[in-house]
């Protein structure tokens, strides 16, 4: 039977009162996916040829846990999220190979070490249900969305995280992991794998085996990556201890310099308390094989002191060699060794007094070069006589250089004239320690100290002042469109590399900034990377970055490092106290629906109408129409979308079973747009806006002759054909306006494209 435009414009019209009346039919259904945002993390284990062939992380310290150093600065700048194409793409590292079977371990803390190991380990595992993670030999690569890509990686498994875990990753340094498990950090054969570097998420900053995982804005998926070489190394222990002749009055700092030490200078410091005589520091390191240079140590000269005397011991076999200041360790595996650098006032010159500034610091704190060097001046008086001189500590140095005067026997008073107060930093002394050519060693607590000097003697003395900030920094945070809690990440950068600072703000009035509070940042000096996490999306929508972050000063002091950090300076002669704004908008969450209208003659739906729903980010829904259904059906509940993504509708099922002879006409429209005649491909854009998209289908039968039809299977649209058929014969604006009448002003679908004849 033939249908004529004019017929199916009067059935449309004559249809309009069946459609009054929007519900739900009993029958209609729509599963769960994308409805409820999940957060996903892939682990990947790679074994490598050489410790070298890995990428260092951010920080290179001595907080690296690996036996050796490792190969090239990292490729990631500040807070760039770990990716494989920098872990597998770049080289040397793409010489390391998959690691299937390997384990990763979930906690909600960490400490250091595990027995027998220097490997930190996760804690509060209880808190994630004891979740471990093992490699496969390949699993699905997913974007940051967790939308497939189409690819895998090999040596990987991803896990779905559950609501306590993404509570958790929603807060910074409180959803952690490392490689292998808490028990065995370096599996079940632990002689067989030496750990060199993890990193996870935007947490690449430390060289240990623990990194938190959180999740950058607008992303549900990370990649964590663990890296190890086989064979390892051997373990031993080098110890090295700073001792004093005698207790200073202030602390004394000293500096080494040799391979021991991981930092890009390769160099460390050791500090003796005030009023003590010993520190030490200890370094777990890989035994020295035959292609190995031995480990080297030597302490820098340091003005006012003399180095008296170096000595090391072994426990085993190592093969020690001292030259100097320097020691020559070839480390044997499981040996300890100890190298004690002993050190004392440097003598006086006979006749002379001598003067020697040391300056002690918070870590990372150093004003700015214009306002050093800092030049410190005494005033030494005896009787009648006096004396005056100064000394000037260059710029970056704990010391300066010895200042002396020529003096007559007698006993002195040595004042020094502290420097004056700074914008953003001042001075405190911390003590004098005077030793005379006797060795007898005088300290005072003040600037000022009494100094006996003889005939033959003369008197050197070292007084040692305290840097300190002053400054401070202060996070603001402002949300839009909706109130949450945003965690705040203060890194330590240059020598705080390996600080962090965690901080909270929750807000409670839309437009109005929040002062971040948790660790103090007042005083604070150095710089710092600072980074706000927004929260967790949810089915009501998420969170994007609202303009850029910005401070109360701009160059040097505070200044924009990536789309949503900032590096600061505090305690900066311009503008001592930073306070930095960082704003967020709330995108409510994209949704799809599916509408079905059956228009004409009923009597001829006698099965039901089926569409299917697939989008590239994994939702689907389903949408099934009953027999009988006489007003729009529509899916109980829309389908979340929170990333923009293209989704694919299309009706497998006409509603027409093989015994009836029915005339169809079929329209699909998406938001008032006609797409097609069985299949709607559309794209919902979500990352920047809210968009509420509706693909409504339309049938209008009408009972007659034709040709047999029915349902389309997998996934392709019903199919009708045979002699029946008519040609498309045009007419698309007049069509389009009858079925908007017949929509009652929805203006969402559709348009008649095709007439086709099913007979039985």
């Amino acid at each position: 039977m033939r249908l004529g435009i004019q017929r199916i414009a009067a059935l449309l019209a004559s249809s309009t009162l069946m459609l009054g009346v929007v519900n739900v039919p009993s029958g209609a259904q729509s599963n769960a996916a994308g409805n409820s945002p999940t957060y996903t993390v892939t682990f990947a284990a790679r074994v490598c040829p050489t410790y070298e062939s890995v990428f260092a992380n951010r920080a290179r310290n001595n907080i690296q846990e690996s036996l050796k150093n490792l190969g090239p600065d990292t490729p990631y700048a500040n807070f760039t999220q770990v990716l494989p194409s920098f872990e597998d793409g770049l080289s040397p590292q793409s010489n390391c190979q998959p690691l299937t079977g390997w384990k990763f371990a979930l906690g909600s803390g960490y400490t250091r070490p595990v027995p027998g190991t220097n490997l930190s380990y996760v804690t509060g595992t209880s808190s994630v249900a004891d979740r471990q993670v093992t490699t496969l030999a390949s699993t699905p690569l997913l974007d940051a969305h967790g939308d497939p890509t189409g690819s895998a990686i090999p040596g990987a498994a991803t896990i779905t995280l559950t609501a306590a875990e993404a509570n958790l990753a929603s807060r910074s340094s409180s959803l952690w992991t490392m490689g292998g498990t808490p028990t065995q950090p370096l599996g079940s054969t632990p002689n067989d794998y030496g750990f060199a570097a993890l990193r996870c998420a935007t947490d690449n900053l430390n060289g240990d085996n623990v990194e938190w995982i959180g999740f950058p804005s607008a992303t549900t998926h990370v990649f964590c990556f663990a890296f190890y070489v086989q064979p390892p190394p051997g373990a031993g222990i080098i110890t090295i201890t700073k001792q004093l002749a005698s207790a200073q009055a202030g602390a004394a700092a000293f500096d080494f310099h040799g391979s021991i030490s991981y930092t890009s200078n390769n160099d460390f410091q050791l500090t003796v308390p005030g009023g003590k005589t010993t520190n030490s520091i200890n370094f777990v390191r890989g035994e020295t094989r035959p292609s190995d240079a031995p480990w080297t140590v030597e302490e820098q000269p340091a003005p006012g002191y003399d180095l008296t005397s170096l000595v090391c011991n072994k426990v085993t076999t190592s093969v020690i060699t001292i030259s100097g200041a320097e020691a020559s360790i070839v480390l044997a595996p499981g040996d300890h060794v100890t190298c004690t650098y002993l050190n004392s006032l440097t003598p006086p010159l006979l006749g002379k007094l001598s003067i020697t500034k040391t300056v002690t610091s918070p870590a990372g704190f150093a004003p700015p070069t214009s306002e050093l060097p800092e030049t410190f001046t005494y005033a030494a008086q005896s009787g009648t006589n006096h004396a005056n001189f100064s000394t000037t500590v260059p710029y970056g140095e704990t010391s300066s250089p010895t200042a002396t005067a020529l003096v007559v026997a007698g006993t002195w008073q040595v004042s020094e004239d502290t420097p004056p107060t700074h914008t953003g930093w001042t001075w405190s002394p911390s003590g004098v320690t005077c030793v005379d050519d006797h060795g007898h060693v005088t300290t005072s607590a003040t600037t000022s100290i009494s100094v006996p000097v003889s005939p033959t003697d003369g008197a050197s003395c070292i007084f040692t002042n305290v840097l300190h900030p002053t400054g401070s920094l202060t996070i603001l945070v402002k949300s839009h469109g909706a109130t949450g809690t945003f965690p705040v990440h203060i890194v330590g950068l240059d020598a705080l590399a390996g600080t962090e600072l965690n901080q909270t703000a929750t807000t409670s009035s839309d437009g109005v900034a929040t002062i971040a509070l948790g660790d103090s940042t007042t005083p604070l000096n150095g710089s710092w990377n600072v980074s706000v996490a927004t929260p967790n999306a949810t089915s009501r929508g998420h969170w994007r970055i609202f303009g850029s972050p910005s401070c109360n000063v701009r160059g040097p002091a505070a200044h924009l490092s990536g789309p949503e950090e900032l590096q600061v300076s505090p305690s900066n002669s311009v503008q001592p106290n930073l306070i930095c704004d960082f704003e967020y908008q709330f995108i409510p969450a994209s949704t799809v629906s599916l509408e079905k209208v059956v228009l004409g003659d009923l009597s001829a739906f006698t099965s039901n109408v089926v569409i299917t729903l697939t989008c590239d980010d994994g939702s689907t829904a389903t949408l099934t129409v009953p027999p009988g259904t006489t007003n729009v059906a529509t899916l109980p509940t829309p389908v979340v979308i929170q990333s923009t993504t293209t989704c694919h509708a299309v009706e497998t099922e006409s509603g027409v079973n093989s015994v009836d002879s029915v005339a169809i006409v079929h329209g699909v429209m998406v938001n008032g747009a006609y797409t097609s005649e069985h299949v709607a491909d559309f794209v919902v854009p979500a990352d920047t806006t809210e968009s509420h998209v509706v693909a409504v289908f339309a049938n209008t039968f009408s009972k007659g002759g034709g040709n047999n039809g029915g349902g389309g299977t997998d996934g392709q649209p019903p199919t009708n054909g045979g002699s029946g058929d008519l040609p498309y014969t045009g007419a698309p604006l007049q069509l389009l306006g009858g079925l908007a009448v017949v929509l009652g002003g929805l203006s969402v679908f559709a348009f008649l494209r095709r007439r086709s004849t099913l007979k039985s």
